[in-house]
């Protein structure tokens, strides 16, 4: 997921938009990928001790 998020910046500096421009893309792109992030930490949330090292990063 975050290679994704990489990806969208790659993209950004390659195109060399304007600021709003850029702002619109992040938003538009950003926002599935960070959904479905939230979603990923949900699950592991479940199934992770609190005390581990996965429990306490999140």
């Amino acid at each position: 997921m975050i290679q994704r998020l990489y990806a969208v910046e790659r993209k950004v500096s390659k195109q060399k938009l304007d600021a709003t421009v850029i702002k619109e893309l992040r938003l538009a792109e950003y926002l599935p990928i960070i959904n479905e992030f939230g979603k990923w930490v949900f699950e592991q949330i479940k199934s992770t001790l609190p005390r581990s090292q996965m429990g306490e990063a999140i």
